[in-house]
């Protein structure tokens, strides 16, 4: 019998069972138990990293001064958040905190009514287009109105009344 140290020995274990690991692993991956765990997990993290967030900005509005964290918004200074990415996750605040940290100036603390009177007033509630200087009005979409008497004759016809 050859003798391996730990680390030589562990390697060849890997290698000869890896099949059966990664068999395992993917029936463990895909039971509802394993996704509710990590789900878990992946809450705990994001809600660490958007603690620190607070830590660092404030705990209340910059505004007026409201600190229910519930009603609590990270807002970008300069209304330019539509060029980040949209979620929501740990990786965001993490890139938030990283930014505080470099003193860019870029978010504040502001409680839900104090941000939408901000993207009003600065007409930041408005959807960006393609290139990053066009804004565009949000429009409502056309509806197509069918006339009330096919829409009745047809009800009447399924049962319905």
């Amino acid at each position: 019998m050859v003798r391996y140290s730990y680390p030589e020995y562990s390697k060849n274990w890997y290698l000869k069972n890896k099949e059966r690991i990664s068999e395992r692993y993917h029936k463990k991956k895909h039971t509802s138990e394993f996704k509710i765990k990590k789900n878990k997990q992946r809450i705990r993290y994001m809600n660490l990293w958007k603690s620190k967030v607070f830590k660092i900005l404030g705990e209340s509005c910059v505004n007026c001064g409201f600190s229910d964290k519930r009603a609590l918004q990270i807002d970008h200074i300069n209304g330019d958040g539509y060029l980040e990415n949209r979620k929501r996750n740990a990786a965001h605040y993490r890139k938030v905190v990283e930014s505080v940290l470099r003193e860019e100036k870029r978010y504040q603390i502001l409680c839900c009514n104090c941000n939408w009177i901000k993207r009003h007033e600065n007409n930041e509630h408005k959807h960006r287009g393609n290139n990053d200087n066009e804004v565009c009005e949000v429009t409502k979409p056309e509806v197509t109105l069918f006339p009330l008497q096919n829409i009745s004759s047809n009800l009447y016809r399924q049962g319905v009344s």
